[in-house]
Order: structure tokens, then sequence, then C-alpha cells
């Protein structure tokens, strides 16, 4: 890893760091929680920007699993899934993916995601939402 991008496997971050196919059916399709996922490579700039913004989200919202790929070091797993374009955003609940950002996103649009992944996680609907329930 770059001097500016964070270890995810430091023993402080609450990312997951897979790199084979059984980690990722395990901690990504097989979760009881929502899971966000980062495709990412040391080459790409993006990902490399977007590091401490998924950090940050992590630390942000520690009931949702927070996975980090390196998609040129686990490449089985970014061809099993289909990955075209880095960074890659996945967004997983129940082993489904529920949505996909490619590109560079800014932290709020990546929240407003994540706290619609906890929402349907939790059982809330639009309407629920909507009226703060």
């Amino acid at each position: 890893m770059s001097a500016a991008t964070p270890d995810p496997k430091s023993a402080a971050s609450p990312i997951i760091e897979v790199w084979t196919k059984d980690e990722f059916v395990e901690n990504v399709l097989e979760a009881e929680s929502p899971v966000v996922v980062d495709f990412w490579a040391a080459w790409c700039q993006p990902c490399v920007h977007l590091a401490p913004i998924f950090i940050a989200l992590a630390e942000a919202h520690p009931e949702v699993r927070f996975v980090k790929v390196d998609a040129d070091r686990a490449r089985p797993i970014a061809e099993a899934v289909g990955i075209k374009s880095l960074p890659t955003i996945g967004f997983y609940f129940n082993g489904r993916l529920e949505d996909v950002f490619i590109g560079a996103r800014s932290r709020p649009q990546l929240e407003k995601r994540i706290v619609a992944l906890k929402d349907k996680a939790a059982g809330k609907g639009f309407f629920q939402r909507l009226l703060g329930r």
C-alpha cells in the first residue's frame, strides 16, 4: 500500500480485506449485516482518493460491514463479480447486490446510499424514511 492509502488490515481498521472467492462469499454474500465493498487498485488515483473516505464511513457506520477487494491482486473475485472500472463500490444485503457506484463519489453520495441500505436492513420502507420513523 502507498503511504497515502491507510492500511485496512491494521488492528484499528474497521475494514475487512478479502483475497479469495471463499473469503468474498463468507464476508459479503453470507453476511447478516449490510455490506459495502470497495473494488480498488493501487495504481488508481480515484481509488487512492476514496480510501480515507471509505475508512471514515466504516468508522461512522459500525453496523455495516466494509470490505476492500484489490482488483489486481484478487482478480478472480473482480472477474467473477464483473468489475470493469475502478473504483467500483458495491452495496450488498442478504447476499444480493442492491446497488453499484462506478467511479469516484463524494462522501455525502456514499453516506446517503449507506443510510438507505441500513434502512432496508432495518425493514424501513420509503414512507417510514420520509416520515422519519
